[in-house]
This record gives C-alpha cells, structure tokens and sequence, in this order.
C-alpha cells in the first residue's frame, strides 16, 4: 500500500522527489525484506531453498518489469 502512495506523490504532484524516495524506502524495509527473510522458513528442506528464492526474485522481477511497462 505505501508504494501506491509512493507511485501517486511522484506521479501526479509537484512534491520535491526526496520525500517519496524516503517513504519507498521505509515501504521497502516494511513489505520485501521480512517477506524473503521468511522464505526459509517456509520451505523448510534446504536441497529446495535456492528454487524457492529463484522463483521469489522472478516473481518480484517481472512484477516490476509489468509496471515499468505500464508506466511508460
């Protein structure tokens, strides 16, 4: 939720960039990290841990690669 704020502030207003770039930065802190922190955790067997963070990091990469897109 805090990076739709973010994409909004830097989008569609004239406010200075520094302050949605901090905030995206706390949204990152806040949703991504615990999120592949936690994948361990999840998967358990460790023979399947690289598979796990493989399919997480394509997952994030095309998410963003769909909303680079979007934007342009």
């Amino acid at each position: 939720m805090l990076y739709v704020i973010v994409f909004i502030l830097m989008g569609y207003t004239q406010v200075h960039p520094l302050g949605p770039i901090l905030l995206s930065s706390f949204a990152l802190s806040t949703y991504a990290i615990p999120i592949s922190a936690s994948i361990p955790v999840m998967v358990g067997d460790t023979a399947l841990l690289g598979t796990a963070v493989g399919i997480w990091k394509a997952f994030v990469s095309l998410t963003a690669g769909r909303q680079k897109r979007r934007r342009i």
